[in-house]
């Protein structure tokens, strides 16, 4: 967040026997693993809900989408053949290395892991028997990078593109990306992409005709409130203090007031301060991730303060100009 990388601890799979539900063992469990994520410095934690009645219980509050787009082939951009293209391996260092050269412009995307590229490599393997990944070489440097599955069609076209993977270094890169599936127009007829509207749609002639194919939010709980602030980025043009008090039922040590000062893009956060702004842990998450300003969380009461600079301030803090998102599903 704030072209930072901020430790994360992620939730996935929970699951209680039918016969032992409706006992809170769910809350107990996930309060265990959040335990264990600030023994580990995981500053926040994320996961996609299979309910979000049961997550907001514990501090966690809707923070971003995951969408899978469908894209013409006719209708990707066309390449100025200024990148040179060869086979990689998925988890090559270069594929790797643009992966999380290009995520870091974009708020949510994961600093991708071995376990998470062997976790997406198991997938692809289920899903299709077949696939190419290739990085892309501009004077030599790796700048973007293709993952694709081929699946049999279910209509004339020879087989169904999935898209793993489509990134690039900055606006020309991922152009280039993108262009390079074009290639597959005499045997797909579309592609499904995992990349948010707002990145598409700068890229495509036509974004009207981007079809959507699956999506869910995603969620999001500050684990530790200090080293969260600290490890985002903030707004260098932001040069403020801000007072901040807190609840949070699930961690008491988050809910006390809070001393936010921001300057030259970096934080520093101590306990004290009047509480000058106040509002829950789920709030600030939802703030904190770019989600929701804290000008729609007081329309809604959701934060209270009776200085309206506060407010600006803190929007001013987290402005990116992007919705947060992610290219990740786990």
């Amino acid at each position: 967040f704030g072209r930072r990388a901020v430790p994360c601890g992620g939730v996935s799979s929970v699951m209680i026997a039918t016969d032992r539900r409706g006992q809170g063992l769910a809350r107990a469990v996930v309060r265990h693993a959040l335990d264990a994520m600030a023994t580990r410095g995981e500053a926040i934690s994320s996961l996609f809900p299979t309910t979000a009645t049961l997550y907001r219980s514990l501090g966690y509050e809707i923070a971003g989408t995951y969408r899978v787009q469908r894209v013409p082939i006719d209708e990707l951009p066309a390449g100025d053949g200024s990148i040179e293209w060869e086979p990689a391996a998925f988890d090559a260092v270069d594929v790797r290395s643009v992966a999380n050269r290009a995520g870091i412009d974009h708020d949510g995307w994961l600093v991708r892991g071995d376990l998470d590229y062997g976790w997406l490599e198991y997938h692809r393997r289920q899903r299709s028997t077949s696939g190419d990944v290739f990085v892309g070489r501009r004077d030599g440097a790796p700048v973007a990078a293709v993952a694709v599955s081929y699946d049999a069609a279910a209509t004339d076209e020879v087989f169904e593109l999935t898209v793993d993977l489509v990134t690039g270094v900055g606006h020309d890169a991922l152009r280039e990306a993108l262009a390079f599936l074009a290639r597959h127009g005499t045997s797909a007829g579309q592609a499904d992409v995992k990349l948010p509207d707002h990145v598409l749609r700068d890229q495509l002639t036509h974004p009207q005709r981007l079809g959507h194919v699956w999506g869910k939010p995603w969620m999001t709980r500050i684990v530790d409130v200090a080293p969260a602030l600290r490890a985002r980025g903030w707004n260098p043009a932001i040069e403020a203090t801000i007072d901040l008090e807190l609840t949070d039922d699930g961690r008491p040590g988050n809910a006390t007031r809070w001393r936010l000062t921001l300057e030259d893009g970096a934080a520093t956060v101590e306990a004290g301060g009047d509480g000058t702004a106040a509002m829950d842990i789920r709030d600030l998450a939802t703030w904190y991730t770019g989600a929701t300003p804290a000008a729609a969380l007081a329309r809604r009461g959701r934060l209270t303060t009776d200085d309206d600079l506060v407010v600006a301030r803190l929007d001013a803090a987290v402005a990116g100009g992007e919705p947060p998102t992610t290219i990740d599903f786990f």
